[in-house]
């Protein structure tokens, strides 16, 4: 029975193994790349992880190593858990991160003392942390980073809140502070500022936590992902290993670490010298102890004593053993024997089996790679170059892509040294002689980013180049590479020409949003004011003085309202009021009221062919396209005198269209104005703003004109508006008949005061009973009110508590069919949205006059028969209708006042 089950086991294993040993003799032929993150800008503290990477530690254990060093609020365990990198280094923080839940796996103690202390100067009277807390006139400043336990520690049995105790935290110029005695600590590391200020001939001594024994916290430690520890221990013991043996040659060979550092791994935070690495490189040996304990080794016991003493002062502390790098248990049982046989069997015939699909596929690889490397061939040269007068390099030799990332071949940038420099763009010339010339002098590393002229190519090209010199040649000579980074550059290009874009609609998006709230309230008080005038003129006969002033008044509302129409359309939140008009008798009033406003050596001609037919246009609208049009003409002769013509004909081409031209032979504009002069915020005057041709088309479009120019410069612009004809409006008059309100019962619903209180009147005045609302609330229970006999509704499109077109819609959807007028100064007839679209509805927009509002209850109160009929007809072509109809007869108008 046991010989079957080992048979049977044997047989299960062999199944088992035989293609993982085949996929792992795979996977054995490519390193496998891997990332780990370091989280300070020092130097020496990283030479292990540098010295593995240089002395082939890392491709030993077939590891593609990417280092990668941190920038300012990286956090090395956020890194991790992004999966952004499978190693960093951390500190004896891991604990309380453990204690939180972070899922990270501890690989190496590597600096087995903790770095973290506190400094004070050498003849200070201070001796322990509680002797500097006691003292409330002491200058302190908290550590610039976290917290480490340690601190947080020492600070908690004393008593004190870690969070506040320290009025602010370390700046980078608190060195300089102290060393003047402006400060009375410094939070700081081991293996910087003590040797630091030591250099300044300035005496320091640490400042003890406690008066008890040596601290069991530690330093720098390489951990990893914690899925990474317990799926992949194999990986994370054979980069433990790698950095470990580099750590071992890095202190065992100081010297050259020192002076390799600075060169093959430059710091991009912090500037290293010779000296200062050696003091860290001294400092960085004490602290990780080899002597007397070994390299990279984790004491459990050590972790559980740290985390009891956090635990114990209510910080956080946990040890995860399950997160601790352990050796591989070396003794095994009789089946791992066993297996381990048998799988070296399984491998031998899997090799066998598997020879000839390796050789293919690494020919296939090898055969994909060296494509690659042509295609990357294509993007940068090689090159080894002689410097010479001390401001300009020969290059002496280069791969043979030079010639198409630079235009010209090697030939003839090695007899001409200065042909480079004359592809460069003047705006770099400077800038690249200047980083050359100071490479070239101080025998300096040179890295540049310039632009050249390309002989095939129309656009700049944008090279990098950078160049490293050689030792002891005179003269300096170089060996570096240059990179094309065109494409990145269009591309960096185009996102910003993307954001532009998304900036200029964000800010017409708040102009918009603003346009609409402010419209929304301003003509709620021009519809009180207009509304109010009216009234008061009804009470006063003709011939009373306060007539004219009244008018005055009504005409300043109504050029207020066209004001806030124009702002509207800009803003895409308005309406376009379209009636027919004539073009010749606005161009006449505008070149009347414009002679004052365009300069005195200018004049304005108007010139009409026949009798051009009515348009169907916005008033208001069109004034602004005309002047904006007119003015613009007439300040493009820039304070010389001319003649702006404003010519009025039917289109020949299409009769469709009237045409107006507004000509004139001023400055003209260029190219690069013509490509931008309907950009918002674009102007080329001096106290322009920007806004008046991107409004002029914006109304064109709305209002189905179309809008056309031609310009040259110094020979003057012409631009052509092209607006739609009327039809025949001889039927659109209305055809009032008598229509009795007596006994008609209206509801007004308003939540602005001013506003109500005038429909009310104007109602009042005309016949009607009325009763008020001040919401929709209020309207839609009023409305709801089978005891209240309501011929028609008055509300408004928007109200804080209900919007009036809700109320609406959901009376049409209960089958009510009152008549029901919505009024609005922001909302447009167009908007109103599905539901309530109808003959029974209308639209006003404020501030509308008492004869529009008497106009519009008489359409609605007509009888039954009348209202229904044509029913095909949509809502917004019974808007036009009735706007076309209230705007066709001003006498009728009048007359009705």
């Amino acid at each position: 029975m046991a010989a079957a089950l080992r048979d049977g086991m044997l047989e299960a294993m062999f199944r088992l193994w035989l293609p993982l040993l085949f996929a792992a003799a795979l996977a054995a032929s490519e390193p496998e790349h891997v990332r780990i993150q370091l989280n300070w800008y020092h130097q020496f503290q990283f030479a292990g992880i540098y010295a593995a990477e240089m002395r082939g530690y890392f491709a030993d254990e077939a590891l593609d190593v990417e280092i990668s060093e941190t920038r300012p609020g990286i956090d090395p365990p956020a890194e991790l858990s992004a999966g952004r990198c499978q190693f960093a280094i951390y500190d004896s923080k891991i604990i309380s991160e453990w204690a939180q839940g972070r899922d990270i796996g501890l690989v190496a103690i590597i600096l087995q003392r903790n770095p973290s202390v506190l400094l004070v100067h050498a003849d200070s009277t201070y001796l322990t942390l509680n002797d500097l807390l006691a003292d409330p006139a002491a200058r302190i400043v908290g550590p610039a980073g976290v917290m480490d336990p340690e601190l947080r520690l020492a600070l908690t049995a004393l008593g004190r809140d870690s969070t506040t105790v320290f009025p602010r935290m370390k700046q980078p110029d608190d060195l300089v502070a102290f060393a003047r005695r402006e400060l009375d600590l410094l939070p700081g590391y081991l293996s910087n500022e003590p040797h630091r200020l030591r250099r300044q001939n300035i005496e320091t001594r640490a400042l003890r936590y406690t008066s008890e024994g040596r601290s069991p916290f530690f330093g720098d430690t390489l951990v990893c992902r914690g899925d990474l520890l317990r799926d992949r221990h194999d990986l994370v013991t054979r980069f433990r290993r790698a950095v470990l043996r580099g750590w071992e040659w890095a202190l065992d060979n100081r010297s050259e670490m020192i002076a390799l550092i600075p060169t093959r791994w430059p710091s991009a935070r912090q500037a290293a010298d010779a000296t200062a690495l050696a003091d860290e490189a001294e400092a960085v040996d004490s602290l990780i102890d080899r002597q007397v304990i070994p390299l990279g080794s984790v004491s459990q016991t050590r972790l559980e004593t740290i985390a009891s003493t956090l635990r114990a002062a209510t910080l956080p502390g946990l040890v995860r053993r399950d997160l601790v790098w352990q050796e591989p248990d070396p003794d095994g049982s009789w089946i791992r024997v066993l297996t381990l046989g048998l799988g070296l069997a399984a491998a031998a015939c899997a090799v066998l089996f598997a020879i000839a699909w390796i050789t293919r596929r690494r020919l296939i690889h090898t055969t994909m790679s060296n494509q690659r490397l042509m295609d990357l061939a294509e993007a940068f040269f090689l090159f080894h170059a002689q410097a010479e007068d001390g401001s300009r390099l020969r290059m002496v030799q280069a791969s043979p892509s030079i010639s198409s990332i630079l235009g010209a071949s090697h030939n003839g940038y090695r007899s001409d040294p200065d042909t480079l420099l004359r592809q460069v763009l003047p705006d770099d010339r400077p800038t690249f002689v200047l980083a050359l010339t100071t490479a070239i002098q101080a025998r300096q590393p040179l890295r540049h980013r310039f632009r050249i002229t390309h002989p095939d190519h129309e656009r700049p090209r944008h090279l990098l180049i950078h160049a490293v010199p050689r030792p002891d040649t005179a003269p300096v000579e170089f060996d570096g590479l240059v990179l094309d980074l065109t494409a990145e550059a269009d591309a960096t290009e185009a996102l910003l020409e993307v954001q532009r874009r998304l900036q200029t609609a964000q800010r017409n998006e708040s102009l918009g949003l603003l346009a609409g709230g402010v419209a929304h309230d301003f003509n709620n008080l021009l519809g009180a004011i207009r509304g109010n005038a009216e009234l008061a003129m009804v009470k006063l006969p003709a011939e009373n003085e306060a007539r004219p002033r009244l008018e005055r008044v009504l005409q300043a509302a109504d050029r207020a309202a066209g004001l806030v129409k124009q702002i509207l359309a800009y803003a895409g939140k308005g309406s376009i009021e379209v009636r027919p008009i004539d073009l010749a008798d606005e161009c006449r009033v505008l070149g009347d009221l414009l002679k004052h406003a365009v300069p005195a050596e200018v004049s304005i001609r108007l010139e009409v062919d026949g009798k051009p037919p009515l348009v169907l246009f916005d008033p208001a609208q069109l004034q602004q396209v005309l002047v904006n049009l007119i003015v613009n003409a007439a300040e493009s002769y820039r304070g010389e005198p001319g003649v702006v013509r404003v010519q009025v004909a039917r289109d020949r081409d299409n009769h469709s269209m009237v045409r107006v031209d507004i000509i004139d032979q001023g400055c003209g504009m260029d190219a690069s104005t013509q490509t931008r002069m309907f950009e918002p915020y674009f102007t080329t005057k001096k106290t322009g703003h920007g806004l008046g041709l991107a409004a002029v088309q914006g109304i064109c479009k709305a209002g189905g004109a179309r809008l056309e120019f031609t310009t040259a410069p110094a020979r003057g612009t012409t631009f052509s508006v092209f607006v739609p004809v009327a039809a025949d409006s001889g039927a659109q008059r209305l055809q009032r008949t008598p229509h009795p309100v007596a006994g008609k019962h209206l509801l007004v619903a308003d939540d602005d005061e001013l506003m109500r209180d005038t429909v009310v009147q104007m109602a009042r005045q005309l016949g009607y009973s009325v009763d008020v609302a001040t919401g929709g609330v209020e309207a839609a229970k009023l409305l709801a009110d089978s005891s209240r006999a309501y011929s028609a509704a008055v509300i408004d499109c928007v109200m804080p508590d209900r919007d009036g077109t809700e109320v609406v819609r959901e009376l049409r959807l209960a089958g009510d069919r009152r008549p029901m007028v919505l009024v609005s100064g922001m909302v447009e007839a167009a908007r109103i949205g599905t539901g309530i679209l109808d003959r029974k509805t209308r639209f006003l927009a404020k501030p509308f006059s008492k004869a529009m509002f008497e106009r519009t209850l008489l359409v609605l109160l007509r009888s039954d028969s009348d209202a229904e009929s044509g029913s095909s007809s949509t809502f917004a072509a019974m808007q036009r209708e009735s706007s076309v109809q209230m705007a066709l007869r001003p006498k009728d108008v009048q007359s009705d006042s």
